[in-house]
Protein backbone atom coordinates (compact mmCIF):
# COMPACT_ATOMS: atom_id res chain seq x y z
CA UNK A 1 0.00 0.00 0.00
CA UNK A 2 1.41 3.68 -1.07
CA UNK A 3 1.01 6.59 1.12
CA UNK A 4 0.02 9.58 -0.96
CA UNK A 5 -0.36 12.77 -0.13
CA UNK A 6 -2.77 15.42 -1.73
CA UNK A 7 -1.84 18.49 -1.78
CA UNK A 8 -4.29 21.77 -1.79
CA UNK A 9 -5.44 22.44 -5.39
CA UNK A 10 -7.14 26.01 -5.97
CA UNK A 11 -9.62 27.07 -8.19
CA UNK A 12 -10.43 31.16 -8.94
CA UNK A 13 -13.53 32.15 -8.11
CA UNK A 14 -15.17 35.81 -8.32
CA UNK A 15 -10.99 36.97 -8.59
CA UNK A 16 -10.11 34.88 -5.32
CA UNK A 17 -8.41 31.73 -4.88
CA UNK A 18 -10.16 29.08 -2.89
CA UNK A 19 -8.67 26.05 -1.90
CA UNK A 20 -10.68 23.09 -3.12
CA UNK A 21 -8.82 20.09 -0.74
CA UNK A 22 -6.45 19.73 2.15
CA UNK A 23 -8.64 22.33 4.37
CA UNK A 24 -9.20 20.69 7.00
CA UNK A 25 -5.69 19.82 7.43
CA UNK A 26 -4.65 23.87 7.08
CA UNK A 27 -6.86 24.64 9.52
CA UNK A 28 -6.51 22.39 12.41
CA UNK A 29 -2.40 23.27 11.85
CA UNK A 30 -3.54 26.92 12.07
CA UNK A 31 -5.45 26.31 15.37
CA UNK A 32 -2.68 24.31 17.06
CA UNK A 33 0.66 25.95 16.57
CA UNK A 34 -0.74 28.99 18.45
CA UNK A 35 -2.20 26.89 21.33
CA UNK A 36 1.24 25.22 21.49
CA UNK A 37 2.98 28.25 21.35
CA UNK A 38 0.55 29.58 23.96
CA UNK A 39 1.04 27.16 26.46
CA UNK A 40 4.90 27.81 26.89
CA UNK A 41 4.29 31.60 28.01
CA UNK A 42 3.43 32.74 31.06
CA UNK A 43 2.23 36.60 30.29
CA UNK A 44 0.21 37.24 33.37
CA UNK A 45 1.34 35.92 36.69
CA UNK A 46 -1.20 33.60 38.97
CA UNK A 47 -3.74 35.33 41.23
CA UNK A 48 -1.84 32.86 44.40
CA UNK A 49 1.43 34.63 43.99
CA UNK A 50 -0.13 38.12 43.08
CA UNK A 51 -2.19 37.99 46.82
CA UNK A 52 0.90 36.65 48.32
CA UNK A 53 3.02 39.59 47.14
CA UNK A 54 0.55 42.54 48.38
CA UNK A 55 0.37 40.61 52.14
CA UNK A 56 4.32 40.60 51.80
CA UNK A 57 4.53 44.80 51.05
CA UNK A 58 1.43 45.33 53.22
CA UNK A 59 3.21 43.78 56.34
CA UNK A 60 4.77 46.32 59.13
CA UNK A 61 8.48 46.55 58.84
CA UNK A 62 9.86 45.94 62.82
CA UNK A 63 13.27 45.29 61.89
CA UNK A 64 16.38 47.24 63.21
CA UNK A 65 16.59 49.76 60.53
CA UNK A 66 12.53 50.52 60.39
CA UNK A 67 12.90 51.08 64.20
CA UNK A 68 15.81 53.44 64.11
CA UNK A 69 13.55 55.78 61.55
CA UNK A 70 12.29 56.40 64.39
CA UNK A 71 13.27 57.18 67.52
CA UNK A 72 11.45 60.00 69.37
CA UNK A 73 7.94 59.10 70.93
CA UNK A 74 4.90 60.44 72.34
CA UNK A 75 2.54 58.86 74.84
CA UNK A 76 -0.70 59.52 76.71
CA UNK A 77 -2.95 57.65 78.19
CA UNK A 78 -4.71 56.62 81.57
CA UNK A 79 -3.25 56.06 84.82
CA UNK A 80 -4.79 54.12 87.71
CA UNK A 81 -3.34 54.39 91.97
CA UNK A 82 -3.15 50.78 92.67
CA UNK A 83 -2.97 51.75 96.88
CA UNK A 84 -5.38 52.33 99.55
CA UNK A 85 -5.08 54.09 102.35
CA UNK A 86 -6.94 54.60 105.79
CA UNK A 87 -10.31 55.68 105.02
CA UNK A 88 -9.46 57.30 101.75
CA UNK A 89 -10.50 56.63 97.91
CA UNK A 90 -8.36 57.28 94.73
CA UNK A 91 -9.66 58.65 91.56
CA UNK A 92 -8.11 57.77 87.92
CA UNK A 93 -5.75 60.25 86.31
CA UNK A 94 -3.22 60.89 83.15
CA UNK A 95 -0.06 59.83 82.13
CA UNK A 96 2.00 61.84 79.68
CA UNK A 97 5.06 60.64 78.27
CA UNK A 98 8.00 62.22 75.94
CA UNK A 99 11.00 59.91 75.48
CA UNK A 100 13.81 58.33 72.79
CA UNK A 101 14.66 54.75 71.92
CA UNK A 102 17.77 53.68 70.87
CA UNK A 103 17.01 50.51 69.08
CA UNK A 104 18.87 47.41 68.26
CA UNK A 105 18.83 43.95 66.87
CA UNK A 106 17.91 42.66 70.58
CA UNK A 107 16.02 45.24 72.31
CA UNK A 108 14.91 48.81 72.31
CA UNK A 109 16.81 51.33 75.24
CA UNK A 110 14.73 53.75 75.73
CA UNK A 111 14.41 57.24 78.43
CA UNK A 112 11.89 59.18 78.59
CA UNK A 113 10.39 61.89 80.73
CA UNK A 114 7.42 60.73 82.66
CA UNK A 115 3.83 62.59 84.34
CA UNK A 116 1.60 61.16 86.40
CA UNK A 117 -1.88 63.44 87.94
CA UNK A 118 -4.29 61.35 89.95
CA UNK A 119 -6.56 62.71 93.40
CA UNK A 120 -7.25 61.24 96.72
CA UNK A 121 -10.19 62.07 98.47
CA UNK A 122 -9.71 61.05 102.57
CA UNK A 123 -12.51 60.53 104.94
CA UNK A 124 -13.38 64.46 105.52
CA UNK A 125 -14.17 64.47 101.75
CA UNK A 126 -10.38 66.50 101.25
CA UNK A 127 -9.02 65.91 98.17
CA UNK A 128 -5.76 66.16 97.08
CA UNK A 129 -3.76 66.31 93.66
CA UNK A 130 -0.83 64.03 93.50
CA UNK A 131 1.36 64.87 90.35
CA UNK A 132 4.31 62.46 89.86
CA UNK A 133 7.13 63.17 87.72
CA UNK A 134 9.87 60.70 86.65
CA UNK A 135 12.79 60.52 84.48
CA UNK A 136 12.63 56.48 83.21
CA UNK A 137 14.92 54.15 81.52
CA UNK A 138 13.37 50.88 80.29
CA UNK A 139 15.23 47.85 78.23
CA UNK A 140 12.29 46.18 76.04
CA UNK A 141 13.06 43.23 74.55
CA UNK A 142 11.04 42.52 71.04
CA UNK A 143 9.25 39.68 69.17
CA UNK A 144 7.91 41.52 65.83
CA UNK A 145 5.84 44.35 67.05
CA UNK A 146 5.14 42.67 70.45
CA UNK A 147 7.68 44.15 73.69
CA UNK A 148 8.28 44.09 77.49
CA UNK A 149 10.97 44.49 79.77
CA UNK A 150 11.28 45.72 83.12
CA UNK A 151 12.33 49.96 83.99
CA UNK A 152 13.69 51.94 86.76
CA UNK A 153 13.43 55.53 87.61
CA UNK A 154 13.58 58.53 89.60
CA UNK A 155 10.79 60.06 90.80
CA UNK A 156 9.64 63.03 92.72
CA UNK A 157 5.58 63.71 94.31
CA UNK A 158 4.02 66.55 94.94
CA UNK A 159 0.51 66.94 95.87
CA UNK A 160 -2.53 70.28 97.27
CA UNK A 161 -4.95 69.49 99.86
CA UNK A 162 -7.27 72.66 100.58
CA UNK A 163 -4.75 74.68 98.80
CA UNK A 164 -2.07 73.61 100.45
CA UNK A 165 0.94 72.06 98.68
CA UNK A 166 3.12 69.59 99.90
CA UNK A 167 6.28 67.23 98.85
CA UNK A 168 7.13 64.08 99.07
CA UNK A 169 10.45 62.01 99.05
CA UNK A 170 12.42 61.41 95.79
CA UNK A 171 12.21 57.67 95.16
CA UNK A 172 13.59 55.10 92.72
CA UNK A 173 10.71 53.52 91.09
CA UNK A 174 10.59 50.19 89.70
CA UNK A 175 7.96 49.01 86.93
CA UNK A 176 7.55 46.48 83.97
CA UNK A 177 6.23 47.23 80.33
CA UNK A 178 4.17 45.59 77.84
CA UNK A 179 3.56 47.07 74.50
CA UNK A 180 2.79 46.50 70.83
CA UNK A 181 3.85 48.45 67.53
CA UNK A 182 -0.06 48.78 65.71
CA UNK A 183 2.49 50.07 62.76
CA UNK A 184 6.07 51.50 62.37
CA UNK A 185 4.61 55.02 64.08
CA UNK A 186 1.68 53.76 66.22
CA UNK A 187 1.93 51.95 69.84
CA UNK A 188 0.00 50.83 72.55
CA UNK A 189 1.16 50.15 75.81
CA UNK A 190 0.69 48.80 79.52
CA UNK A 191 2.83 49.98 82.63
CA UNK A 192 2.70 49.59 85.86
CA UNK A 193 5.57 50.64 88.49
CA UNK A 194 5.79 50.73 92.21
CA UNK A 195 8.32 51.79 94.89
CA UNK A 196 8.71 52.20 98.77
CA UNK A 197 6.09 55.29 98.72
CA UNK A 198 2.83 54.58 98.19
CA UNK A 199 2.15 57.71 95.86
CA UNK A 200 3.69 56.13 93.05
CA UNK A 201 2.07 52.71 93.31
CA UNK A 202 -0.09 52.46 90.00
CA UNK A 203 -0.58 51.41 86.58
CA UNK A 204 -1.24 52.79 83.25
CA UNK A 205 -2.79 52.27 79.54
CA UNK A 206 -1.29 54.65 76.59
CA UNK A 207 -1.54 54.97 73.19
CA UNK A 208 1.56 56.81 71.85
CA UNK A 209 3.21 58.13 68.47
CA UNK A 210 6.38 57.51 66.94
CA UNK A 211 8.68 60.22 64.77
Amino acid sequence: MSLKLEMPSFRRMNGSLVAKAGCPLILAAALAVPAHAAGGLTLVPSIPSVMQRHHSDSSPDFSTEARQRFPWFVSLGLYVPSFTGDNTSNSAGAEIAVGYRYATDIADYRISVRGQEYSITDAFFNQSTIDVSEVAFDALFRFEGLYAGPGIALGSVTGTTNGFTFSGANQTVFSATLGYDISPRLFIEARYQMAGVDAYKGYSLNLGYRF
